[in-house]
């Protein structure tokens, strides 16, 4: 398998094994979402967009990482080039590992360390109370 996981995916798993298969299988998200669907990602966005502008009154504007039409490559290199920067806040980073790839919706700079490099803290903006798949 050369495809990197992620916390989403692992999640995924756990609420339905089925999903993985697809996903492992690269099937393709269906071209058109239903109205339901559209409804509660709009709803996300908007909730993302005002906690955007909450973390921007308090740090100054957000230092933006290209979204999905960039590639992975790239928006690693943006985020590794901004924290280096010491932007105070980061929005849509991208973190690589080896095998694992996370998305933080927001990385807000706390502090240098002793070495000198910027130490971040990630913030979410998810309407969740919980990270758990449904049992």
């Amino acid at each position: 398998m050369s495809a990197r996981l992620s916390a989403s995916q692992l999640n995924n798993y756990l609420g339905c094994e089925h999903h993985t298969a697809l996903w492992l299988g690269e099937a393709k998200r269906p071209e058109q979402m239903d109205a339901s669907t559209k409804l509660i990602q709009d709803k996300g966005n908007e909730h993302e967009a005002r906690v955007l502008a909450q973390l921007e009154a308090l740090h100054g504007p957000a230092l933006r990482i290209a979204g999905h039409e960039a590639t992975a490559e790239a928006r690693r290199h943006q985020t590794v080039a901004a924290i280096r920067a010491g932007a105070p806040l980061i929005y849509q980073a991208a973190l690589y590992s080896e095998r694992w790839v996370g998305f933080a919706d927001f990385l807000v700079r706390k502090a240098r360390a002793p070495d000198g490099t910027w130490q971040y803290a990630p913030e979410d903006a998810k309407l969740k109370f919980s990270t758990s798949p449904p049992a």
